[in-house]
């Protein structure tokens, strides 16, 4: 809604409106239960190679999100197709949320991960044929598929990194997941518009879409995803 709003009603309404919606979530903060504690303490060589490979594949879903998001308005398509996009790709994110979560609970967890990272990078791969003259749908499905990967591959990574360090380090994994959260949107932005300033937005979504395949295989075959060793 972001992009229809500044577009028809100017930028000052969104960063108003943002800001506003920030101040409410801050007094909204003050709400949440004060006796809940995470057990938190730095984690060592052998931690962060118990985890680096949910948490590395969900760095490349979250990249995804991030380049497509940052970059998908001012890519060309006009300002209610890049908003319908935007829009679509939110609420799969939603759906792979909960679709993960309800999938999750009946089989060991971790089995999405990599096929969430395979959807972001075919979402990829659609938005870059959308702008290559393809018709309006076709970016829409792309969007799509990006945020349910995403949404699909934020819970699964959540899971098996805290299954992974165990509930004596539950502080650390969230800490540490919401990193690769955080940084893989910057991370995957940066890379995109590095892309973009040599080859153009099309093909720069592709490529993108390509790396993230290639390091997610290697990734597997190294260290196939499992919720095996875990913490006490």
């Amino acid at each position: 809604m972001g992009v229809w709003v500044a577009e028809n009603l100017g930028f000052d309404l969104v960063f108003w409106l943002s800001g506003a919606a920030s101040l409410v979530a801050a007094a909204l903060s003050f709400m949440l239960p004060g006796k809940a504690h995470g057990r938190f303490t730095l984690a060592g060589l052998r931690d962060l190679r118990r985890i680096a490979v949910p948490v590395g594949l969900f760095l490349l879903a979250a990249a995804a999100f991030g380049a497509t998001t940052t970059f998908l308005p001012i890519s060309g398509p006009s300002t209610g197709e890049a908003s319908l996009a935007l829009l679509v790709a939110s609420v799969m994110l939603i759906a792979g949320r909960l679709a993960s979560g309800i999938i999750d609970d009946r089989i060991q967890p971790g089995k999405l991960l990599f096929v969430s990272v395979l959807l972001t990078a075919a979402g990829l791969a659609l938005t870059s044929e959308a702008l290559r003259e393809s018709p309006a749908a076709v970016l829409i499905v792309g969007a799509g598929l990006v945020g349910l990967g995403f949404g699909a591959g934020q819970n699964d990574s959540f899971v098996l990194t805290v299954h992974r360090l165990g509930r004596s380090q539950s502080g650390t994994a969230s800490t540490v997941w919401n990193m690769a959260y955080d940084g893989g949107l910057g991370v995957g932005a940066l890379i995109l518009g590095w892309f973009i300033g040599t080859t153009g937005y099309a093909d720069a979504f592709l490529i993108t879409s390509i790396g993230i395949v290639v390091v997610a295989l290697l990734t597997q075959w190294l260290a196939p995803v499992s919720s095996a060793q875990r913490s006490p």
